[in-house]
């Protein structure tokens, strides 16, 4: 096992590669999927924990990830990766945490020790944002707080009928068969409600002009429109490099939309980034609306999505884009939860007033572990 120079508390020490098999059968105990072959899911669960948390672009060692044991048996785990930002033009380090996993013939203990030990770290803030109602109330006794208005998403059913069968199909007993049965006749009434005009929800293409967006202009329009916020993300080609290659997986190669809106005159209106699903939701990890702008931004994001196939649209309910979505009345919900935890109190009270630029694209969405579309 991890020598003692690795040790938290007496119970809580830092990950190694030495537990990827322990770790990847605790989730598979604690988040059982259906679909690939157990063995192929193992192989793939040793990777991903391999690759996200040991060999990932990361920061000082007293940052790694941290399980918890009982004797020589792993029985909890919770991953964290480096994410490097800046509070007002200064350098901090925030760290965010996910894939809290506890047995759960030893849930109590185990998460409060694994959740104390990650914020005696010396980094400056830590992130969950794809959290529980569970998670929530630990962190919220370990002194975290809950930024609520980062935790809603909106939806937006591009073929509303498709959509719904989607839906059925995950329900139990004769959901799957009878979504399967009505699949042909829900993408002709899809069909038919587009060309009626019929669909509430159907984009329309705003003035607006549209380019790829690369990574090198990616990282000038982060430079250029987001330092007005006081805590915004630091990114290098490296870093996006990663992030974007773990949001293609499994899709593949052109999964990952990016694309920099324009005004006819040539000014930038904004931009978004999202992973195209042409058989679930295709999911929205960054966008960003200039002021007054945000309107054509999701408008040309939904344009965009529908004549790609996608079936429906989900991002998260930014600040910024308050007005837009009432206005186009796409439907929003609670959670998952937005969590932060600092020991410097501007820090997390720069997220409940919505003063920092932080996607789905800086947190837990791009270190899922996933093994089918």
């Amino acid at each position: 096992m991890a020598v003692q120079s690795a040790a938290v508390s007496s119970r809580v020490r830092f990950f190694e590669g030495e537990d990827i098999a322990q770790v990847a059968d605790l989730h598979q105990r604690v988040f059982p999927t259906g679909g690939e072959r157990l063995e192929e899911k193992s192989r793939l669960q040793r990777k991903y924990f391999s690759e996200v948390f040991l060999n990932s672009p990361d920061g000082p060692e007293s940052l790694r990830s941290l399980v918890y044991c009982e004797g020589q048996r792993v029985t909890g785990f919770l991953g964290t990766v480096t994410r490097p930002m800046l509070w007002k033009g200064d350098r901090i380090l925030a760290r965010i945490s996910t894939q809290f996993i506890v047995d759960p013939a030893s849930r109590g203990l185990a998460g409060l020790e694994l959740l104390r030990a990650f914020f005696s770290r010396p980094q400056d803030l830590s992130i969950a944002d794809e959290s529980n109602r569970q998670s929530r109330t630990i962190w919220e006794a370990l002194g975290g707080v809950t930024s609520l208005v980062h935790s809603m998403q909106w939806l937006c059913p591009l073929r509303p009928f498709r959509m719904g069968l989607r839906g059925l199909s995950k329900t139990a007993r004769l959901g799957p068969r009878l979504a399967a049965i009505g699949s042909p006749i829900g993408g002709c009434l899809d069909v038919l409600v587009s060309k009626l005009h019929a669909n509430p929800f159907q984009p329309v293409m705003p003035p607006v002009d549209a380019l790829e967006l690369d990574a090198e202009s990616m990282l000038e329009c982060l430079a250029e429109f987001t330092s007005s916020k006081s805590l915004r993300p630091i990114y290098d080609s490296g870093l996006l490099a990663w992030l974007l290659q773990h949001a293609e997986y499994p899709l593949g190669q052109r999964a990952v939309q990016a694309v920099l809106v324009k005004s006819k005159a040539n000014r930038i209106l904004g931009w978004y980034i999202y992973r195209l699903s042409k058989s679930g939701i295709s999911e929205v990890l960054q966008l960003f609306a200039d002021k007054g702008q945000a309107s054509d931004v999701l408008s040309h994001l939904a344009f965009h999505a529908a004549s790609h196939g996608a079936l429906a649209l989900r991002g998260r309910c930014e600040p910024m884009l308050a007005e837009a979505l009432s206005m186009a009345h796409w439907p929003c919900q609670w959670g998952p939860w937005v969590l932060v935890h600092s020991r410097r109190h501007c820090l997390s009270t720069s997220f409940q007033l919505g003063d920092v630029f932080f996607s789905r694209l800086d947190g837990e969405w791009c270190l899922r572990f996933s093994s089918a579309a």
